[in-house]
């Protein structure tokens, strides 16, 4: 099976290419008679007769099923061009596309809408035209932004609380964001904890980033039948730039943090999404055919004030922070930023356990990962 990974310098990108090489060096060690896996990377500079050419620079044991992973960055790729999309597809001739390119930054989509689009929606248009002519499936990823987050909002007071995705209650392990939020005031956030997102709900993205990843949802829905859409939330990890490797850098030199209390969503681990995708790929490479749209992010809710803490903490558990910062939590209001961000925007995650046997990560657990393979010295 021949996987093409977009998107595969991205943050979960490198996850995707990180999990198959450690279980790759997992097999040879145990010398398993598997097939071997290529990691291939796409250089449009090396060839000027084409947009693309292969290079091998990666062979290995692998899997029970012979599995080649062609890994495509913005560099060797536009995914907004549809001749380039076309003739690598045609060229590669992979069996499954797993799209990870994206344009992530949500304040400067505000003044970049068409460049947005163009990667967001347009690309992943043309990414699921090339499947379709090719009868090969897609897994694209998208964002819990396509929500606006209004329905039914948890009290700022108990932002920081963190909150069982299926059952909303304090999970503990977590503090209450402000030092004077009362017991009444978590009681009544519990008793008014909202349903999270499941895929059913109608959309309605706050913003330009959120848009225009609606719309490449939309898209692929109308034009691929073999698509897999996994919608995440609050992507964080070891590579690029994250909420979790900026508030590791700000809390070497800051000694005080403000973090913003009232916006709750679910971190999610890139290094677990990477195996959930993968995971959906081998059952797909085994004959399981379940399309749609699925949910996956971490198990619990939190604010961004709750996520800095648990990893300002951990950091401080494994003395990689030298002092440790106060935490301030404040509201959205009072840290205004060009997007809009939805107040809520946890998602349901039992479809895909119900589809695929996947279940949502343990981001708290997680973190611990995180911070252990981090050098927060050259953040």
């Amino acid at each position: 099976m021949k996987l093409l990974l977009t998107g595969a310098n991205g943050q979960l990108g490198l996850s995707i290419r990180r999990c198959i090489a450690d279980h790759n060096a997992f097999l040879a060690k145990n010398n398993g008679n598997y097939s071997r896996i290529i990691s291939r990377a796409l250089n449009r500079e090396n060839n000027r007769e084409s947009h693309c050419k292969i290079n091998t620079d990666l062979s290995s044991q692998c899997m029970p099923n012979e599995l080649q992973l062609l890994t495509a960055d913005k560099s060797d790729l536009e995914i907004s061009d549809a001749n380039a999309v076309m003739e690598m597809i045609d060229r590669l001739n992979p069996d499954l596309i797993i799209n990870c390119a994206a344009y992530t930054q949500v304040d400067q989509a505000e003044t970049h809408q068409q460049l947005a689009d163009d990667v967001n929606a347009t690309g992943a248009k043309n990414l699921a035209l090339a499947a379709l002519k090719a009868s090969i499936p897609l897994i694209h990823i998208s964002t819990d932004y396509v929500f606006d987050g209004k329905s039914g909002r948890l009290p700022s007071q108990a932002a920081s609380s963190a909150l069982p995705v299926d059952e909303p209650k304090l999970a503990g392990g977590l503090e209450a964001t402000f030092a004077t939020a009362s017991n009444t005031a978590i009681e009544t956030a519990i008793e008014n904890s909202p349903s999270p997102y499941s895929e059913t709900a109608v959309p309605n993205p706050l913003n330009i980033y959120g848009e225009s990843k609606w719309r490449g949802e939309q898209l692929i829905t109308d034009i691929l039948p073999q698509h897999i859409i996994i919608r995440t939330s609050w992507l964080i990890s070891e590579f690029g730039h994250n909420f979790a490797k900026t508030v590791l850098r700000l809390a070497k030199t800051k000694p005080t943090l403000a973090m913003v209390a009232d916006q709750i969503g679910c971190p999610t681990y890139a290094g677990d999404l990477a195996k959930a995708i993968l995971n959906i790929a081998a059952q797909i490479q085994q004959g399981k055919t379940v399309w749609g749209t699925f949910h996956y992010c971490g198990d619990t809710a939190t604010s961004w004030y709750g996520l800095a803490k648990a990893i300002v903490d951990e950091a401080s558990v494994q003395a990689k922070l030298l002092t440790v910062p106060t935490l301030k939590g404040i509201d959205t209001q009072d840290y205004p930023l060009p997007a809009k961000r939805p107040p809520y925007s946890v998602l349901d995650c039992q479809q895909i356990k119900m589809a695929w046997g996947i279940d949502a990560c343990d981001w708290q657990v997680s973190i611990k990962t995180l911070i252990r393979n981090l050098d927060i010295d050259v953040l």
